[in-house]
């Protein structure tokens, strides 16, 4: 039996990170991924592929269509497409019964939704946090935005967020490299907005995207597929980031094709000591023991890493990276409108993020 001091089930946004602290700290730490191994920039297939070259010509799959039979949940979200399908789990291989609507957008590779998402990233406020306590839904966050304002720093630090500094109480600023610069509409949209609301901003997008480089890593050069693979490593993934450090420890094994089939439970020391895994090509099954563990909850990794607006209610709303836009170009399509009482962000094309952007302000 094979034993490690931590193992990660997972490697997308959350399961990267946790892999990275943990074999920095020390600790010789297995990360085990349900999906395919994908190698950065060697495996983004489709990344420049001319829209010509492709069957479908990057055609939008939506449910129901041709080239989307695999993937009635996936098709769904607005970045399913021709190009990029192949990050996306089939559907088959992962049913779940939805008793009601419910969308789960998933990954199937290692690097899971890190590949896909919307890279929108937004410091929650106080008014966030309050929020439940303000409008008596809920339960009352433990802590306040002073208690996770260093581990905002911490995070945007080492995955490199692009985005203007502008003093809002409600959508606190981070550790910025400088914005990218807002197009021609754009301008004319902020001049406009701001001469009628003199009390209200308009900002770019605050991204995971490069404008400086950053442990080797080089700054966006606005080539537009982002969902396709980024190989400068200019977005944030587990493949351009988390994991170069977890590997550059030399403690880090990765175990892609391998699903968790259950957890091994030591009753006399009341503690959970290993996992049974199942190699999906195979089918064989092997047990591997931990001293520590870190699972990686999808729906909390989603809600970590989710585009987050504001409303003057107090309550919160929020779109999975899965569902969030990027849009034509890696600017991540959107802006934000900012007022003293709330924030959102407007898309700049259609999809979910005009959906979402209209939920907000609704």
């Amino acid at each position: 039996m094979i034993t490690y001091d931590a193992i990660v089930v997972g490697s997308g946004i959350t399961g990267g990170w946790a892999a990275k602290e943990l074999t920095e700290k020390g600790l010789r730490t297995l990360m085990i991924e349900r999906g395919r191994d994908v190698v950065h920039r060697k495996d983004y297939i489709t990344e420049h592929k001319p829209s010509w070259d492709l069957p479908l010509r990057d055609a939008r799959l939506s449910v129901g269509t041709k080239g989307a039979e695999e993937y009635p949940i996936q098709a769904r979200t607005g970045q399913f497409r021709e190009a990029n399908k192949h990050f996306f789990i089939k559907d088959t291989k992962s049913p779940y019964i939805e008793d009601k609507p419910f969308t789960w957008i998933q990954g199937d590779q290692v690097g899971g939704k890190s590949l896909i998402w919307g890279r929108q990233v937004y410091r929650w406020s106080d008014l966030d946090f309050e929020a439940n306590l303000r409008d008596g839904h809920g339960v009352d966050w433990p802590l306040r935005y002073a208690d996770i304002a260093p581990w905002y720093s911490y995070v945007e630090r080492f995955i490199g967020v692009s985005g203007e500094k502008l003093g809002l109480p409600q959508l606190p600023d981070g550790e910025f490299q400088p914005p990218m610069e807002m197009n021609a509409g754009e301008k004319l949209v902020k001049t406009g907005v701001e001469r009628a609301f003199p009390d209200r901003h308009v900002t770019i997008g605050r991204v995971a995207i490069l404008t400086q480089p950053l442990n080797g890593r080089l700054p966006c050069h606005y080539c537009g597929p982002c969902e396709r693979g980024c190989s400068t490593g200019s977005y944030f993934s587990t493949q351009a980031s988390t994991l170069p450090a977890a590997q550059a420890t030399r403690r880090l094994t990765v175990l892609p094709n391998s699903i968790v089939h259950s957890v091994i439970y030591d009753a006399g020391k009341n503690r959970v000591t290993g996992v049974r895994v199942v190699d999906t090509v195979t089918k064989q099954t092997r047990t591997i023991s931990w001293t520590i563990t870190s699972w990686r909850a999808r729906a909390e990794a989603s809600r970590a890493c989710s585009t987050t607006t504001t409303r003057a209610t107090g309550r919160t709303g929020s779109t999975s990276p899965a569902s969030a836009t990027w849009g034509t170009t890696p600017r991540a399509a959107s802006m934000c409108v900012a007022s003293a009482t709330r924030a959102a962000p407007v898309a700049r094309d259609g999809g979910a993020a005009a959906a979402s952007a209209g939920s907000a302000w609704s």
